[in-house]
């Protein structure tokens, strides 16, 4: 029992360090200020001031990249839903211990929902943080 209980124990504090860190680091990387475009087309005086045109460049890039990204989690989701439904619907008839009582059908569709909210989140942290990381480079 003290084992189980050592071991969720662990479990839980390793999540939630890991939650931190991923914390730490969104807060990082959106607390880069990224400068409104200011400026006449050519002209660049201090580091991290970017010309109209790159400004502009840098701006259509991330939202293709932003609206790309959006379009490939749809379509990807749109799959990832079928394949729930299949699979939930085969471990509901094969997999569950006692009929009627639906707990490995249901672990297996929240643990698929997670990872679809984790993967959608990670995607948009992702492109925003490429838009702040190429301004911070230039």
């Amino acid at each position: 029992m003290m084992e189980e209980y050592n071991s969720i124990l662990i479990i839980f504090a390793l999540s939630g360090m890991g939650l931190i860190y991923g914390l730490y680091n969104v807060i990082c990387v959106l607390s880069i200020t990224v400068a409104p475009c200011s400026g006449t087309d050519g002209e660049k005086g201090e580091k991290n001031e970017l010309t109209l045109e790159q400004c502009h460049k840098l701006e259509e890039i991330s939202n293709q990249i932003s609206s790309g990204s959006r379009v490939f989690l749809l379509r990807e989701y749109f799959y990832m839903v079928i394949f729930i439904i299949l699979f939930g619907t085969i471990i509901f008839f094969t997999s569950e211990h006692k009929k009627g009582q639906p707990f490995t059908t249901v672990a297996f569709v929240v643990g698929a929902l997670t990872s679809i909210l984790c993967g959608f989140i990670g995607m948009m942290i992702a492109t925003s943080s490429n838009y702040r990381t190429t301004y911070k480079a230039l």
